[in-house]
């Protein structure tokens, strides 16, 4: 029972700004929206028209099998359809190519057709040893006969062709927040196994029609289809078309154009090749035994034959394997030991638990001048961790260090050992005082460098330089606290 119908947006070629709104069924036909629009728009019987589907900003898909439903077309809700009149000359309004795959609104200059099938040379990538089909032509034809979404073709051929293409240097066309599927795709088809099983037609005896977990062997033919073209050396990219609308057919959350997780798609896709390619036809009743103390490598063979038993197939091959499970009671000694098959493993991104921040370190002693360190310190540390990591770089005592946060020739911020480094941004200017700490009747004083005022204006005169933060005795005079600068500036 369909609870919720899907509602797409109507338009008028000649105006596509006047859009109606209105529901179906996703079993409804492209024969049937195509009447109602005829309707809404006060078409004429006689006229010949044509629907078109927008799924990006400005690339449009002509709906050529009007026998299609609306699921089988791929199409999602809210997506606009266009019916287009032919001119009173013959001619469409919109220019396309000739098998009605893709049209620009607006364009004036002739789309290309697209490249001719691969006919069957002795070409290694157009005729392949051991292959059930003999020739790329006829494994083309099959299949676009056979899987004809929206009117395309089922083959990806309609990319770059180009006499300077290379097996396997091919690109796929981003159909609208596909690069989740793009990335999958790439990673896939440059794995060697799978790439010489799918490139040679070996995939073809595999195909497990009858397989009620299976895609009817949909989506094995698509994605081998895919493979051998971006493998056939022809094209620089290919459009990945086809192979979204079949998966959009048995995943619908994978039907419309939002940004998805590559995960999830890399699941279902090697789920669904595995069913599709399962050489077990009629899968037999197995029942799991118990460890009962057996060594490990007998507990895993035996898990791993009963899997077999329902399982074979070229991905089961390549990805699947055994996880270890093993169980104790909290109550009694009984340990259980599984072996449980598996074909991802979810790890985490690894989390990076230092910075790395860059400071300015201003010695104690005169004669040194301010030296500029990177500092790698803990991420989620404080200014003490900075201090002790910048001392043992700079060979002075961390515990003297203070450090601080100089902005228009002031402090804008000085830091106490607690504060967080978090307070730090990588566009901070951050200098770091050795200061004196071992007399406890020392006090730390910041001191700005200040320009002479030539008048007797009230204005206030322009700091310059950089501060700094001086160790002075509470007792100091006067004239020892500029001799005392004195000597702590004689390094500039």
């Amino acid at each position: 029972v369909e609870v919720y119908y899907i509602e797409f947006q109507l338009a008028e070629n000649s105006n596509l700004e006047e859009t109606k709104k209105k529901k179906f069924s996703k079993s409804d036909t492209l024969e049937h929206i195509q009447n109602v629009m005829r309707e809404e728009f006060n078409i004429a019987t006689e006229a010949d028209t044509r629907l078109w589907n927008k799924y990006t900003s400005n690339t449009y898909e002509q709906l050529a099998r009007l026998d299609n439903t609306v699921q089988d077309a791929g199409l999602f809700s809210g997506q606009l359809i266009i019916i287009e009149i032919k001119n009173e000359d013959g001619t469409w309004p919109r220019q396309a190519r000739s098998t009605g795959t893709l049209g620009t609104n607006g364009s004036t200059s002739p789309i290309p057709a697209p490249p001719p099938q691969p006919l069957g040379t002795s070409s290694s990538f157009d005729k392949k040893e051991g292959s059930p089909v003999g020739t790329g032509a006829s494994t083309s034809t099959a299949s676009s006969s056979r899987y004809n979404f929206s009117g395309t073709s089922a083959t990806y051929g309609d990319g770059g062709v180009s006499d300077k293409a290379q097996p396997g240097i091919c690109g796929l066309s981003n159909l609208g927040n596909t690069c989740f599927m793009n990335s999958i795709i790439q990673g896939l088809s440059n794995t060697p196994e799978i790439i010489e099983y799918f490139d040679n037609d070996n995939y073809l005896e595999d195909i497990n029609e009858d397989n009620p977990l299976g895609m009817k062997g949909e989506i094995a033919k698509s994605f081998g289809q895919l493979i051998k073209d971006m493998w056939s050396g022809k094209f620089t990219y290919v459009v990945p078309r086809a192979f979204k609308m079949a998966v959009g057919r048995f995943a619908p959350q994978f039907s419309g154009y939002q940004q998805q997780d590559s995960q999830e798609l890399l699941t279902f896709l090697l789920d669904g090749l595995h069913e599709d390619l399962n050489r077990v036809k009629h899968k037999p009743y197995v029942e799991m035994s118990d460890s009962d103390g057996k060594a490990d490598s007998d507990v895993a063979m035996e898990a791993w034959d009963n899997y077999k038993k329902r399982n074979d197939s070229v991905i089961l091959d390549i990805f699947h394997g055994l996880l270890k499970s093993t169980v104790v009671c909290p109550e009694c000694p009984k340990v259980s030991v599984t072996f449980d098959p598996t074909c991802y493993l979810s790890l985490p991104l690894p989390v990076k638990k230092e910075r790395q921040v860059e400071v300015f370190l201003v010695y104690l002693d005169p004669l040194k001048p301010p030296t500029q360190f990177k500092v790698t310190a803990p991420k989620n540390g404080s200014m003490g961790d900075l201090c002790i990591a910048l001392g043992k770089l700079a060979n002075v005592p961390g515990e003297s260090l203070v450090v601080t946060d100089v902005y228009n020739h002031r402090f804008h911020k000085i830091y106490t050992s607690d504060d967080q480094l978090s307070h730090i941004l990588d566009r901070d200017d951050i200098f770091v005082y050795e200061t004196d700490n071992t007399d406890s009747n020392n006090v730390t004083v910041p001191v700005y460098l200040r320009e002479k005022k030539n008048c007797s204006s009230y204005a206030p005169s322009n700091l310059f330089g950089q501060p700094l933060l001086c160790s002075l005795p509470q007792s100091c005079t006067s004239s020892q606290l500029y001799d005392h600068l004195l000597q702590r500036m004689a390094r500039y």
